[in-house]
Order: structure tokens, then sequence, then C-alpha cells
């Protein structure tokens, strides 16, 4: 039995187990937010209603959808993401019962996403909150452009 998730060497001293534990469940979940994403801004993404959004299996609170949208070098709406709030889940896991938000980033799909994956030579750079967790120089640099409207839109939803 493989037991796959999270790690972190700063949780809980001592415990051999991971962070986050792998839940098949969740996983796809993830997954089909994660397609959703390359549906754009579409009215089938704002009301939940695209094939992936369905393959889900969690609802949105309706009218929570936020769509972000940021220019990178020259591209004009090269950086997609949505942003939502969950609703409880229809069928609870030990580890997931709803609620909360969740922001998905679509992946490489425009000339200057892919410039920004070419900058895997530069050193990765560590987050503060969590050791010996690390991201390649082009995707946090797509973060942070879009941080300020990324938290400002997180922060009307109450999330």
């Amino acid at each position: 039995n493989t037991s796959m998730g999270i790690t972190s060497s700063s949780h809980a001293a001592g415990s051999a187990g991971p962070l986050w534990p792998y839940d098949p469940l969740l996983a796809h979940a993830f997954a089909a937010f994660t397609q959703a994403s390359y549906c754009g801004p579409d009215q089938r993404l704002l009301n939940w209603t695209c094939e992936p959004c369905e393959a889900a299996d969690m609802k949105v609170i309706p009218g929570s959808v936020r769509f972000v949208e940021h220019r990178e070098i020259f591209q004009r709406n090269s950086t997609f993401m949505y942003l939502a709030r969950l609703q409880p889940a229809r069928k609870p896991t030990p580890r997931f019962r709803g609620g909360g938000c969740v922001v998905a980033i679509r992946g490489s799909e425009t000339l200057t996403n892919w410039i920004r994956n070419l900058e895997v030579w530069a050193r990765q750079l560590k987050f503060e909150w969590c050791e010996g967790c690390f991201v390649e120089t082009g995707f946090v640099t797509i973060l942070r452009n879009a941080w300020p409207v990324l938290i400002g839109n997180l922060t009307a939803l109450g999330c």
C-alpha cells in the first residue's frame, strides 16, 4: 500500500506520515478543476456547467466564480486563473468535507506561457511556509505578477 501526499519535515515532529495523505477522490476533483481552467472565461465556467466542472463532483457557490486574466511579457490575457467558493461536499471524505475556496491556474497555452516555462535554468525559489518545497522561477513570476488581483478577488469572496 503506497501512501502518496504532500510531506513536510516541519510537521508534527517525529511524524513519518504525509502532511496531506493522498485521497483519490480529491485528486480527481483537483484534476477536473485544472481541466476546467482550459475552458477560459466562458459562461459555462461561470455557472459551473462545463464538462470538467461537472466531473469534479463538487459544486461552487452560485455567483462566486471569478476570472483573473493577466498580461505576461507582451501578450494580453496570457495568464488565466479562476477561483470560487466551494459548497459543502455531497459525499464528504475523511479528508475533505467541502467548503473553502479553489484557485485553478491554466497551464501553458500561449507563447508567453512557454517563454516563462523556459525559465527553469534560474534557481528555484523556496516557500517560506513550506520547508523543503520549491517552485520554478517562471511559474512564480507569473503568480507574483497576478498576485494583487488574485488576492483582491479571494478577499472579496471571503477566502
